[in-house]
């Protein structure tokens, strides 16, 4: 499957769980699965006073950084979330050099 249909199947599932809704924050999640050598995605919604809803949209069998640039601008193309990222500890990315997700601080 390439990034093109990969970002389509995960923008067809996202869009349905998208709703405009009052006071309601959604986000995409990315989380490094190095057991399974894959990326999950899920959308997360939070409302204050209910429960985080949390469902999974897709898996990439790969652990290609540039594989994930691409995925996320082409979702992002046309899904405006806030995306998260878990799992990705000290890596940088390809292009732009910085780090994905901060190494965590030793105290």
């Amino acid at each position: 499957m390439t990034n093109q249909q990969t970002a389509r199947l995960i923008l067809d599932r996202a869009i349905p769980l998208f709703k405009r809704e009052y006071n309601v924050q959604y986000r995409l999640k990315v989380v490094l699965d190095p057991y399974d050598h894959q990326f999950n995605f899920y959308m997360i919604r939070f409302k204050p006073g209910h429960i985080t809803r949390v469902t999974p949209l897709h898996h990439v069998k790969s652990t290609n950084i540039l594989d994930l640039e691409e995925l996320l601008s082409l979702i992002e193309a046309e899904l405006k979330l806030t995306v998260v990222f878990a799992g990705f500890e000290g890596i940088k990315w390809e292009s732009k050099k910085g780090y994905i997700q901060r190494p965590k601080r030793k105290d």
